[in-house]
């Protein structure tokens, strides 16, 4: 696992000339509206390791990387990893390609995990031990370290396998289009005036009651943002149905603040 700056620089030196990069990520988002990045895994045709980002002051080489107009990443279910890397970098791959995308295109079931696909693809089983550790946990069990290596260590071969079947029925359009849409700004910087999408329940409102809870959406997102809580921390969804209702009404403080959002 990389811990230093020598190493970072190390390992990309010896990556410096891929361009086809598996990439998968570790974070922890129990507590907290933004995701909190704590590993990223990267391989290549030739090389294969884990950066820990927690022991990282400067992760601009890193990005500096990824981020090249030329380098695609292969990822599987990619929206949580570009979301987890775009709250660090600020920036989107400028190429992707997600294989549980590609699966599903090729008929395979649509949110398949890479566990399932690389056992079908590969005919290799992966373990799923470490689904819910604590990625913060320092320092890391080797196994950990290993499992996080796994989700990216059959990437490339699933990638090249999927490519050439999305190549033979000539769907390779498809996966291209499909990319862009999670290339898509709004979907990792989402517009507080949106935020009402999210609340479940808000489409069964009156029109009289909707534009209150458009409102009260909007608040809660830009309090969620500001205090890096999530949303539910900051009001529930029944709640906030609720209020725009007129069946409950917001402490004092709430009130303060939501009169001067």
């Amino acid at each position: 696992m990389i811990t230093t700056q020598t190493q970072l620089n190390a390992f990309l030196d010896s990556i410096k000339d891929e361009t086809e990069l598996a990439i998968d990520t570790e974070f922890k988002r129990v507590s907290t509206y933004y995701p909190v990045l704590c590993l990223v895994q990267i391989a290549t045709k030739s090389n294969t390791d884990c950066i820990d980002v927690l022991a990282l002051e400067d992760l601009s080489p890193l990005f500096d990387k990824l981020y090249q107009k030329d380098c695609l990443w292969i990822v599987h279910s990619a929206r949580q990893d570009i979301e987890a890397m775009h709250c660090l970098s600020g920036q989107l791959p400028k190429q992707l390609f997600d294989t549980q995308t590609a699966a599903s295109l090729l008929n395979h079931s649509v949110q398949i995990s890479y566990q399932a696909l690389t056992e079908i693809l590969q005919n290799v089983h992966l373990e799923k031990a470490y689904t819910r550790l604590d990625w913060t946990t320092r320092p890391l069990p080797a196994e950990a370290i290993e499992y996080a290596l796994d989700d990216v260590r059959y990437l490339l071969k699933n990638y090249h396998q999927l490519q050439t079947q999305l190549q033979a029925e000539n769907k390779l359009d498809w996966i291209k289009e499909e990319a862009q849409s999670l290339l898509n700004i709004e979907l990792y910087v989402p517009p507080i005036d949106k935020a009402w999408q999210r609340v479940k329940g808000l489409s069964r409102l009156s029109k009289n009651a909707q534009l209150p809870a458009a409102q009260l959406a909007a608040w809660r997102e830009h309090q969620a943002q500001y205090k890096n809580k999530p949303r539910k921390w900051i009001m529930a969804d029944d709640k906030l149905v609720a209020y725009a209702l007129g069946k409950e009404k917001l402490s004092t403080k709430a009130q303060q603040h939501f009169d001067t959002f």
